[in-house]
């Protein structure tokens, strides 16, 4: 999945502006997680590079 997937065109272009880098498949935390489908924090920007929110 792709950021392009998950977040909106809005979403994408608030991101650019603020300088946070557009998450990747290949540092996205979530992609690997067997509860992503149910979980309320997935795909948030935080979780990348094996940090996860919902364990925060």
């Amino acid at each position: 999945m792709t950021y392009e997937e998950v977040y909106s065109q809005e979403a994408i272009r608030k991101m650019e502006e603020a300088g946070i880098p557009l998450p990747t498949k290949d540092i996205m935390t979530c992609c690997r997680c067997p509860e992503a489908d149910k979980c309320p924090f997935a795909w948030d920007p935080y979780n990348t590079d094996g940090d996860c929110l919902a364990d925060r």
